[in-house]
């Protein structure tokens, strides 16, 4: 007996619990479907996207050791275009998201990784790589390298 009133209340209760809400996110007319631009050879966890510099901050690093205390390492960036995920990468971004961006590189002319970097200025375009990160203020994509078209 117990267990019938115990099924009955947990039937009750589920029934009660709010449905998930359907997002219906329209990208451009002619962007193939996201699973067409999944990429095996992409590595796992990335993002390859043009993106468009929308603004720079002017906040700095704590760490006196890293390049970010003395030069800008964060923007805003519009995605433009999402080229390529890499498996298990960022598949609830779609084209026309803002997100924050993280150049551990700084959005300076520099090298990183033995490539030349020109430098990003706020409504710059670059198509670059990233992989999503979890920051204190929520979600970001750290870059690994980018270049101008």
């Amino acid at each position: 007996m117990r267990f019938l009133v115990l099924a009955a209340v947990i039937t009750t209760l589920i029934g009660c619990a709010p449905k998930p809400a359907i997002i219906n996110r329209e990208n451009p007319p002619g962007t193939p479907p996201l699973h067409q631009r999944l990429d095996l050879g992409v590595p796992r966890g990335s993002i390859t996207f043009l993106g468009r510099i929308m603004s720079i901050s002017p906040a700095r690093s704590a760490d006196s050791m890293d390049v970010c205390a003395t030069a800008p390492c964060t923007a805003r960036v519009q995605i433009q275009s999402i080229m390529m995920i890499g498996y298990d990468g960022p598949v609830q971004m779609k084209d026309g998201d803002e997100v924050t961006v993280i150049f551990p590189m700084t959005v300076l002319p520099t090298t990183y990784g033995g490539v030349d970097l020109p430098g990003l200025n706020v409504g710059d375009t670059f198509r670059g790589m990233a992989f999503e990160i979890v920051t204190m203020q929520g979600n970001a994509l750290q870059m690994t390298g980018y270049t101008k078209p």
